[in-house]
């Protein structure tokens, strides 16, 4: 079914907030949102924060999304017109079982990542074994689809060096320029999705070319990326 982008994301977003309530409370025994069963809502939630920064930035707006797998949403204009699809993939910390960890017994996380050239590495490579497994599935994806990659390694990997995100998505772009022999047809434009300790959302694109859309009309937003 078509929706607006944006009732997606909302739904999405108050989804999170009720999951990790109940976790934290002992209502539930893990937090949905973040678990298998909540795949989609997260998927929801990245294509607004997307979409945010895209439509602050673009004459053609991305207005309504209809969930379908693969891949995960076709995109409309405000009038309804095909704007392509998109796939979302999340580059996570390498190792890190979240399943495992929204099913334990919920505890405050500290996070004390240093500035370590070894971890950055392994990252990366994680991200690259991912891409090289999304462009083989892409294979089969309709034309114009746009691939977003959601940055949830733990923030400090980068972020203190590096407030505004530009690391990160040089990194990115380093990776899918070595591999852009394996992007197939079907994928016209990949994007980084990077998180904001404000309102709003950043994205780079990363391919074909190179360009940085920030958006705002979130100004309420909270990051469930845990």
């Amino acid at each position: 079914m078509r929706e607006r982008i944006i009732d997606l994301y909302s739904r999405a977003k108050a989804f999170s907030e009720s999951s990790n309530a109940n976790w934290w409370s002992g209502v539930d025994d893990r937090d949905r949102f973040m678990t298998g069963s909540g795949k989609k809502s997260r998927e929801a939630w990245v294509l607004g924060r997307f979409a945010d920064a895209y439509n602050a930035n673009s004459s053609q707006r991305i207005i309504f999304a209809e969930e379908r797998e693969p891949p995960d949403f076709a995109l409309y204009g405000e009038f309804g017109e095909p704007l392509g699809f998109a796939e979302i993939t999340e580059w996570l910390d390498p190792k890190r079982k979240r399943d495992d960890e929204y099913k334990s017994p919920p505890r405050r996380k500290v996070i004390d990542v240093p500035d370590c050239e070894k971890r950055r590495a392994d990252a990366i490579k994680r991200l690259e074994e991912q891409l090289g497994n999304k462009f083989e599935a892409a294979c089969g994806y309709p034309q114009g689809t746009s691939l977003i990659i959601h940055f949830n390694v733990n923030n400090v990997l980068w972020y203190e060096s590096d407030p505004r995100d530009r690391a990160e998505s040089d990194s990115v772009s380093e990776i899918v320029w070595k591999m852009r022999d394996s992007i197939p047809s079907t994928v016209t434009k990949i994007w980084l999705l990077s998180p904001t300790r404000g309102p709003g959302s950043i994205i780079n694109q990363i391919y074909p070319e190179r360009c940085r859309h920030e958006g705002n009309w979130l100004a309420d937003a909270t990051d469930p990326a845990r």
